[in-house]
């Protein structure tokens, strides 16, 4: 890149990217809220357990890359609102699985889709080699706004959740 004015073009490409991002997520959350009373996360995981009938808290905390002690309050609120069952395994009564309530499927079949739940299906089609590119870019990106912190706490929390 050797024309300056083309780096401030892709400079401002980039700005304006996350800007867009940060601005459907917002409205995405206020249509949510004032529409169904539900946030974004709730509505992640109502259509992770519509897709996953009977899965476990620790199912759905890794699919929806969410550390367990987040998706247990999700799922606190969720149920109290009418939206999920909680059920006990018969043969460990320690497991949980969540299924939606005729509330919830309703829900979910009005509700507008969820960008974070599109962005996850949208990644796990690419191709691994383009995946990994985006994940150090963004890293990358992290690095620069000087919110390495936030960053390793999030992703420390994330990564426990998988091992649970």
């Amino acid at each position: 890149m050797k024309n300056p004015s083309n780096k401030q073009q892709q400079i401002g490409r980039i700005v304006d990217a996350i800007r867009g991002i940060k601005s459907a997520m917002e409205r995405h959350s206020k249509e949510l809220m004032k529409s169904f009373r539900i946030t974004g996360p709730q509505l992640g995981a109502l259509l992770v357990v519509d897709r996953y009938p009977e899965i476990s808290m620790s199912e759905l905390s890794r699919r929806m890359y969410l550390h367990i002690s987040t998706v247990s309050g999700i799922v606190d609120r969720l149920k109290k609102a009418g939206y999920l069952f909680r059920d006990r395994s018969i043969e460990d009564r320690r497991k949980l699985y969540l299924s939606l309530t005729p509330k919830g499927k309703k829900l979910i079949g009005q509700a507008p889709r969820s960008y974070f739940g599109t962005m996850v299906i949208g990644l796990n089609k690419l191709p691994d080699a383009e995946v990994y590119q985006i994940g150090k870019s963004m890293e990358k990106l992290i690095g620069i706004m000087g919110v390495e912190d936030n960053y390793s706490r999030m992703r420390s929390k994330t990564i426990r959740a998988k091992k649970t």
